[in-house]
């Protein structure tokens, strides 16, 4: 609560944008900095309430380029003698996710670790030819990515991946997944199987946009 969120966030938007970056997207759990994101120009794209104990994740987007009259000068002392700096070592990055881990668990405990679930496809004569990633959070699945080759498409294959990805969630618990797809991937097969769009960003160059995508398992596929 002394201003150093917003400089750490505003100082890697900067180098966002002098990459060619057009915006910055994040989540955050309701325990988490849904207050502050808005606070420095965040605009919401959806609220997910699928996590148990009333736990809400918030996704929101800034469009870059209204800020760069606040330029950051890295490695200059403010006035309070603190250094913003892009010089991080494996031990400042040791620091502080152990920070964040700590406040994750004063919060929500040990609930948060979750499984690691990677599938895959071969062919008759053993070469992969698809294949599926997740894990799992607070009861929730997040839904990494699907990959089937071409030439093997339209074949129920990415189908019986998720189906599978989705059964050995709900036998650890899981009551949900979740799922990103841009727009020119696969969102009319997500919906298919059962998926509804929570939010859509527009932030990226037209007309790609990317589809936040959830599926809440019904009771009796939890048994």
């Amino acid at each position: 609560r002394h201003g150093y969120g917003g400089q750490l966030v505003l100082g890697a938007e900067q180098i966002g944008s002098a990459n060619g970056c057009l915006t910055s997207q994040t989540w955050t759990f309701s325990f988490q900095g849904p207050e502050f994101y808005p606070t420095i120009g965040y605009k919401p794209i959806g609220v997910y309430d699928g996590y148990p104990n009333g736990i809400t994740e918030h996704s929101f987007m800034k469009r870059l380029g209204s800020h760069l009259h606040d330029r950051i000068a890295f490695g200059v002392p403010d006035a309070r003698g603190f250094t913003l700096t892009t010089d991080v070592s494996e031990e400042d990055k040791e620091t502080f996710h152990k920070g964040l881990h700590s406040h994750v668990v004063a919060h929500v405990g040990d609930g948060y670790k979750g499984i690691r679930i990677k599938l895959v496809i071969r062919d008759q004569g053993g070469e992969l030819i698809g294949g599926l990633s997740a894990w799992s959070t607070l009861r929730n699945l997040i839904f990494e990515c699907v990959w089937i080759e071409e030439k093997f498409r339209k074949k129920g294959l990415g189908r019986m991946l998720v189906m599978e990805m989705e059964r050995i969630a709900r036998e650890n618990g899981c009551v949900a997944s979740q799922a990103y797809c841009f727009s020119f991937q696969a969102p009319e097969f997500f919906e298919k199987i059962g998926y509804k769009v929570l939010g859509i960003s527009d932030g990226y160059p037209p007309p790609v946009n990317e589809l936040y995508l959830i599926k809440k398992y019904a009771i009796d596929e939890s048994s």
